[in-house]
């Protein structure tokens, strides 16, 4: 190959992968970080088309050379840009808004021309002038480490045809060139598991335009009275398994938009469900055709300091209730581990958290304003229509909705973390032996291992016990400063086992020293070794660590309760199941649960939560496999006395739903009596009742 066709041929490239970028400009938000995939695509063309040819023709003067490098040069490019345009992370069938057979022969000719191209290297190595040269250009096509390998040993052995200083700069010219795509794989990998989607949550956010649910028709004459912020379409949940189709979303600012918005459906027979944040993971918050009443702009709330209540209506999240109770020196006593979701959703399912003395949100709430399906306005409290009381909190929006509640908050405090590694088995009788009775232990939770040579037998406890020296003041909150860590190391968890091994090794060993800790002067020149947080940062925590942009798989939830003395046994029960169905098991932690009085309780008795959070592909085959998996863990929950959480995917039977909920008809005689249109339903409700 001359000089002038090299040339010709990396001005004719360059051209046409401008053009190209061009082009697809567009596209390039569908990268992590096209600015830098760009740079990499530039700098391989000039490295692969420019300056490797020009060094490679000098120093190894072999003459079938110019047949390998255009093809590794076209190989290597056709990946780069595809990584960048082809691949769109915001869910499977989308090639970057390509035609889906279009892409992926794009991909399938990079890949083609990029092993073509490589098997060239240790034909060219060991059989540059041979008639072999084919045997080895096949040999190096399918298996090229093994082949490259077999080469540079075989040309060792060979007799020296060049002087030792060019066959230094031929491996240099390789290795480097092999160093920089790596490197840049590498850290387009790195930007893939440590960045968030492009999207708050995708498929929250966008209908999955590969979706086969169905929308459901427009209803002529909609009043103008009812608003809709969006008429058709479909809508998921944070599983992003669950999408549906349905007739519209209305978002009411004022009590007497909602209770239009009521009457509008049941005029037009519409099924209505009530939705917050939607991290409910088995369609609580939508049904098929129905109307979904958004209640994100229901947000205001007030604070009585003399009486510690707090009165907030339910579309406020978690979070904007924590930046406006912090400044007044005030905390929440019980909320999920998370604080996007609202606080409506959180009473509709009785979520409870890391305090284990209050165990969950109904022993917090005071009193509850609920607006029935015919448009009326109810207070309802322990003292006033109890039974109504008792099957609303826990009822998944399913009797009315909740307007807004007086909640119990509490003085906002330091406490010291402490964190100690045990034995699974020592946990229930420490518990009870040293951290029950003991006042001055606030929080605790415990994570126990995902890593395979101690699977569920090592336990990490978290406790957060009142800091003994005098505080000189509480730092204002601050968001969690190891989001990418914690991102990166779930990233790798679901990669396999070695993954899961380094997510525990990055929770024992590192994320101790990247934890937010504050340190008043007095406490560190006592204890400069402790950590002190406040109430409220210790349970300030978002769900941006566990967004991410890898496709084809997402994470649910999964929680069962069991009495405290079982523990042990369900754990040794859930080891088994989850090893011989090999499932990706991302992280797995305890809590403490307190008996409680709802219809609809999962507490019959006081016991410890065992909440677990999977991985698992988006495919039917994945989502079958994870509903045989559940089914086995509620049966293992339910034999040891236990029972399951209903916000989840739906998997279970009607019989195992029965065992585990034995008021069930209790509840489904409120739902008559306070609803007896049926206006109020959801996915849940369809499938086991309607």
């Amino acid at each position: 190959m001359h000089l002038g066709w090299t040339s010709w041929i990396a001005a004719m490239s360059g051209t046409v992968l401008v053009a190209f970028l061009i082009v697809r400009r567009h596209a390039l938000g569908a990268s992590v970080d096209p600015v830098t995939d760009v740079l990499k695509i530039i700098a391989l063309w000039c490295l692969l088309f420019v300056l490797l040819p020009l060094s490679v023709r000098r120093t190894l003067r072999a003459a079938k050379v110019h047949m390998s490098l255009p093809l590794v040069a076209a190989g290597l490019l056709l990946i780069s840009v595809d990584a960048v345009l082809v691949v769109d992370p915001r869910g499977p069938g989308d090639f970057g808004r390509i035609v889906g057979v279009g892409g992926l022969a794009f991909l399938a000719a990079g890949l083609t021309c990029f092993a073509l191209g490589l098997g060239l290297v240790p034909a060219i190595v060991a059989h540059a002038r041979t008639r072999r040269f084919l045997i080895w250009w096949l040999y190096g096509t399918l298996a090229f480490p093994v082949a490259l390998v077999h080469a540079v040993l075989r040309r060792a052995r060979q007799p020296a045809a060049s002087n030792a200083r060019q066959r230094r700069t031929r491996a240099l010219v390789v290795l480097v060139a092999l160093f920089l795509y790596a490197s840049a794989t590498l850290r387009n990998k790195l930007l893939l598991y440590t960045s968030p989607p492009s999207d708050n949550q995708y498929c929250l956010v966008e209908p999955n335009r590969s979706s086969t649910a169905s929308p459901s028709p427009p209803i002529a004459n909609v009043p103008r009275t009812v608003p809709l912020v969006r008429e058709g379409g479909t809508i998921d949940d944070a599983s992003c398994l669950n999408e549906t189709g349905i007739f519209g979303i209305v978002r009411p600012t004022t009590i007497g938009e909602l209770r239009r918005t009521l009457a509008f459906a049941r005029a037009k027979g519409l099924s209505v469900s009530i939705a917050g944040a939607r991290h409910s993971m088995g369609g609580q918050a939508f049904v098929e055709g129905g109307l979904v009443i958004d209640m994100t702009a229901f947000d205001q709330m007030t604070v009585d300091p003399k009486r510690n209540v707090l009165t907030v209506q339910s579309g406020a999240t978690w979070k904007k209730v924590q930046d406006s109770l912090d400044p007044r020196g005030l905390s929440v006593k019980a909320m999920q581990s998370v604080n996007p979701l609202t606080v409506g959703g959180t009473i509709a399912v009785n979520a409870h958290g890391i305090d284990h003395r209050v165990g969950a949100i109904v022993s917090t709430i005071r009193s509850l304003r609920v607006m029935l399906s015919d448009g009326t306005l109810l207070k309802v409290s322990r003292h006033r229509e109890p039974e109504l009381f008792r099957s609303i909190v826990g009822g998944y929006g399913l009797l009315g909705v909740i307007v807004d509640a007086d909640i119990e908050v509490t003085a906002n405090e330091m406490y010291e973390l402490e964190r100690r590694v045990i034995d699974y088995r020592e946990f229930p009788n420490l518990f009870e032996s040293a951290i029950a009775g003991d006042d001055r232990y606030k929080l605790l939770y415990g994570h126990l291992s995902t890593a395979p040579h101690s699977f569920l037998r090592e336990m990490l406890l978290y406790t957060y016990r009142s800091a003994d020296r005098l505080q000189e003041s509480i730092p204002p909150l601050q968001e969690a400063g190891y989001v990418k860590v914690s991102r990166l190391t779930f990233n790798i968890a679901k990669t396999g086992l070695f993954g899961r091994w380094t997510k525990w090794m990055v929770e024992k060993y590192v994320l101790p020293h990247v934890r937010p800790c504050y340190e008043s002067r007095n406490q560190a020149l006592t204890a400069p070794e402790a950590c002190l947080v406040s109430r409220n940062q210790a349970m300030y925590s978002s769900t941006d660590a566990l967004k991410s942009t890898v496709k084809h798989r997402t994470e649910i939830l999964q929680e069962y309760f069991v009495p405290r003395d079982k523990l042990v046994g369900f754990i040794d029960a859930l080891r088994g199941a989850l090893v011989d169905k090999k499932a990706d098991l991302l992280n797995a932690s305890v809590r403490v649960v307190h008996k409680d009085n709802l219809v609809l309780s999962y507490a019959n008795d006081d016991v410890f939560a065992v909440v677990l959070y999977f991985s698992q592909s988006t495919s039917s085959e994945g989502n079958a496999d994870m509903g045989q998996l559940t089914r086995q863990l509620i049966d293992s929950a339910e034999t040891l006395g236990g029972s399951f959480y209903l916000p989840y995917q739906l998997h279970y039977t009607r019989e195992q739903l029965r065992a585990a909920y034995p008021e069930l008809d209790v509840f489904l005689e409120q739902k008559m009596k306070n609803d007896p249109s049926g206006v109020f339903s959801n996915r849940l409700y369809e499938k086991y009742f309607g």
